[in-house]
Parts: C-alpha cells; sequence; structure tokens
C-alpha cells in the first residue's frame, strides 16, 4: 500500500493481515462480519488508499484506513452472493473494481460510487477466468487457465473474443 506495507490474505482463518517488511511483523490482523469469510484476493488502491479483497463466500469487501480500518461488504443484487471470486484488478482511471468469477464464468464490474455492480459478457464456460489485466485501449483481458485461452473484453461496447496461447 502507499505506507509500504504489504496487505494478505487468509482464507482458511478468515483473516485479512497488513505485513510491515521493515519490522518484519504483521501490524494488524481484521475479520470480515461474515462469520464463514475466506478472504482470497487483494489489491491496494493508489488512488483512494482504500484496500479491496474478495470473499469466497461471495462477496466483495473494502477496508478503510482512513476510518480506523473498517470493512464494508459488497453482494450484487442485494445478498446474491458472486460465484468464486477469484481475483480482482481496480481500474486506476476510473476507480471500479473488476472481479473475476471463477465458477460464475464472468468478470463482474463494481462501481464504488454509485454501489452497484454490472457483468461483462459471458466467457467460454470451459475458461474459468482468474487473472487480469487492462491494455490501453481500455480492453479487458482474462487468463482462462484450463483452456489455454485469453479472452478479450471490450468493455464499451460489451463485446467478447478469444485469443488462443500455445503452450512451449
Amino acid at each position: 500500500d502507499s505506507n509500504d506495507t504489504i496487505w494478505i490474505t487468509s482464507p482458511l482463518t478468515g483473516e485479512v493481515m497488513r505485513f510491515d517488511p521493515n519490522a518484519g511483523t504483521f501490524i494488524l490482523k481484521i475479520h470480515p462480519s461474515e462469520q464463514n469469510a475466506q478472504p482470497f484476493a487483494i489489491s491496494s488502491d493508489p488512488v483512494s488508499n482504500l484496500i479491496w479483497f474478495t470473499d469466497e463466500a461471495g462477496k466483495l469487501g473494502k477496508i478503510d484506513p482512513s476510518n480506523n480500518y473498517s470493512i464494508t461488504e459488497y453482494s450484487p443484487n442485494g445478498n446474491k452472493p458472486l460465484s468464486s471470486p477469484t481475483a480482482l484488478l481496480i481500474d486506476k482511471t476510473t476507480g471500479e473494481v473488476y472481479v473475476s468469477q471463477h465458477d460464475g464464468h464472468r468478470v463482474t464490474v463494481f462501481d464504488p460510487l454509485t454501489k452497484t455492480f454490472t457483468d461483462l459478457p459471458m466467457i467460454n464456460e470451459a475458461g474459468l477466468p482468474f487473472g487480469m489485466a487492462i491494455d490501453k485501449y481500455g480492453n479487458l483481458w482474462v487468463a482462462e487457465h484450463t483452456i489455454n485461452k485469453l479472452a478479450v473484453i471490450d468493455t464499451q461496447k460489451s463485446k467478447i473474443r478469444e485469443v488462443p496461447v500455445k503452450a512451449p
């Protein structure tokens, strides 16, 4: 994060932890409110200084360091859970949070200003979306790790295409 500390998650213990590499110690351990929380992916937003994490129980969480490390959790459409949220990406331009849903076969975008979720087009059901990157044109590239392909999503036009990845 902007304080040169490292944020990590522990799905087994249900903790989000802040580690100080200079001291070699954990300086904070916090638990999402959900009893069966399994925090997984985590990322620091350098613009807002917020920490975002996915919860395998189907939620997106936000930690606000400026508000005593308070946690706010979000679910799409009320309490409908995200389906195996595995990776997240913060758009540095818009502040939107992209969440790949492994078992949901899609990427969902969370707008922190309106607190709304928007689903992008379905990805190949055999693909299991995981890691993501945004190129200089605003296209979202999503790894489909089980089929050796990349999904390329034009987020403005909601169009998708696949690019094969050749094995070495």
